[in-house]
């Protein structure tokens, strides 16, 4: 090969290979709990998010394998096709540094939906990565325009990189445009503006001299066209370092130990895999000086034996992790059972003994439009702040052969659910506001697993059930709504009405 088609192709793989190491030490090595992606939809912690994100990683997952088996298979023929070779290493770069964003994006994803973890806050500075990408384009631009030569410069060319620099300057002038406005303090908003004013005059030149060499290629023109491509690229670094300052960033997210370990787990992964398509870039690179290519060709099979060993790793640990909103776990569902009734009556203590007090966050999750008018005046404000249940009586534990046992309070767990209940004398403020009816009888299905377990907090306590002996006594004579097992009577009452029935009969 000629030497200027020599260096045109190695610095096609050497662009390739630093964009690629740019965006991994970005996203990935800094393992840093940022989002990748900023719009709202991007950010929702729920299931369809996540199931969008990880087949979208395994898309890229699967063509950034094809294309590096294509790589190997062209690199092992007999004569190499340069062109579609140059094409398919630039090719698999965009899908590389994609997958590299989609892995940090739900990366980010599942390990600020773990408990105990905390979501980044956004700064001014909204995509930092974006910024970034913008500035490795400008420099790439500008250093293809330093080494074209006066003789080789297709027109073309010139408009491919004048609006590969236009809309770099763009992502790049929007983001500090948005910055400046939400920054307060005064001197950041005016050093904003001036590094757009640099950015943006310096590009304007540029671009100006592109022009005029394109209307008259002369030595002078390309020589005006070189000079301006350094203030261009300082004037993005410059600009670049100060907006990733940590004040404008924002707080990157909190996580918990469960949360960094998976956190770090798919970046590991996902650098596997970088670093492997890196060590083909640089493989590919040495093909073109290589005089005896066997030991680039086997650097390059190992490489590609990497990249799908690191794929199907990432592959299986995204189709196993079971995404479950945030959400979803701090929110009390409600079901048919006394499941719910127990959440809101009982507030159980570290040591597992029951506080009968009412738990108010309970009552505050529940949608206040379905109450009944009775459950309503239940969660009141007034009657939050100033009633309290004092305590609960005494129990009847009676056995299921008949013998009644000795009257047990209520602090003391039974050692079994297989025993009828009976619950006299519910005090309130020290006053004895409801007498409850003598035989309220949970016929308790299922035996209790374990004897640490009170009855309160029992999951197993079938509501459906529950069989009154008096009706009228157990649901009309309730006057205010603080009897404890006020949602089995409002919510069950016809069943309640049958079962009665069934009971007596």
């Amino acid at each position: 090969m000629m030497n200027d088609h020599v260096r045109s192709i190695v610095l096609i793989f050497d662009e390739s290979l630093m964009r690629i190491q740019t965006v991994s030490e970005l996203l990935l090595i800094s393992c840093t709990p940022r989002p990748v992606f900023t719009r709202q939809d991007d950010l929702e912690l729920c299931e369809d998010n996540f199931i969008k994100y990880r087949d979208k990683v395994i898309s890229q997952l699967n063509k950034m394998m094809i294309l590096s088996r294509d790589l190997t298979s062209q690199a092992h023929g007999k004569q190499i096709h340069w062109k579609q070779f140059c094409q398919q290493v630039q090719e698999l770069t965009t899908v590389v540094v994609y997958l590299s964003e989609l892995c940090a994006h739900i990366a980010y994803l599942i390990a600020i939906n773990i408990h105990g973890s905390e979501p980044a806050l956004a700064g001014p500075v909204t995509n930092i990565h974006q910024m970034t990408q913008a500035d490795l384009d400008i420099k790439f631009t500008c250093t293809r325009l330093k080494r074209l030569k006066l003789d080789d410069i297709p027109p073309h060319v010139l408009v491919d990189l004048c609006s590969s620099i236009t809309k770099s300057l763009t992502a790049v002038t929007d983001i500090c445009k948005n910055a400046a406005e939400k920054i307060s303090d005064p001197n950041d908003q005016d050093q904003f503006k001036l590094c757009i004013k640099a950015i943006t005059s310096t590009t304007g030149c540029l671009v100006s001299s592109i022009k005029c060499f394109k209307q008259s290629p002369t030595e002078t023109h390309l020589r005006r066209v070189v000079a301006f491509c350094d203030p261009v690229t300082s004037a993005s670094s410059a600009l670049l370092c100060f907006a990733s300052e940590e004040s404008f960033m924002g707080a990157p997210g909190i996580l918990s130990s469960e949360a960094s370990e998976i956190f770090k787990s798919i970046l590991g992964l996902s650098m596997s895999i970088a670093s492997a398509n890196i060590q083909i870039c640089r493989a590919v690179r040495d093909l073109v000086y290589a005089p005896s290519p066997k030991r680039n060709q086997d650097r390059l099979s190992l490489c590609v034996e990497s990249v799908t060993r690191s794929s199907s790793q990432l592959r299986d640990l995204l189709l196993t992790h079971e995404f479950i909103s945030k959400s979803i776990h701090n929110t009390n569902i409600e079901p048919n059972k006394l499941l719910p009734l127990v959440q809101q009556c009982f507030i159980m203590s570290a040591d597992g003994k029951q506080d009968y007090r009412y738990s108010k966050a309970s009552a505050k999750q529940r949608n206040h439009a379905s109450m009944t008018p009775k459950e309503k005046a239940f969660t009141s404000p007034e009657t939050e702040t100033n009633k309290e249940i004092i305590s609960i009586g005494t129990v009847h534990v009676i056995d299921p052969n008949g013998f009644d046992k000795s009257p047990t309070n209520l602090t003391s767990p039974p050692s079994s659910l297989s025993m009828e209940v009976t619950f006299e004398d519910i005090h309130l403020d020290n006053q004895q506001r409801v007498s409850s009816p003598n035989h309220i009888s949970p016929l308790l299905s299922s035996p209790m697993s374990t004897s640490t377990l009170s009855l309160a907090s029992s999951s197993s306590f079938n509501i459906d059930s529950l069989c009154f002996i008096d009706k009228h006594s157990a649901i009309n004579e309730v006057k205010e709504p603080i009897d404890l097992l006020r949602e089995g009577i409002i919510n069950e009452e016809n069943s309640i009405v049958q079962q009665t029935t069934e009971f007596k009969n």
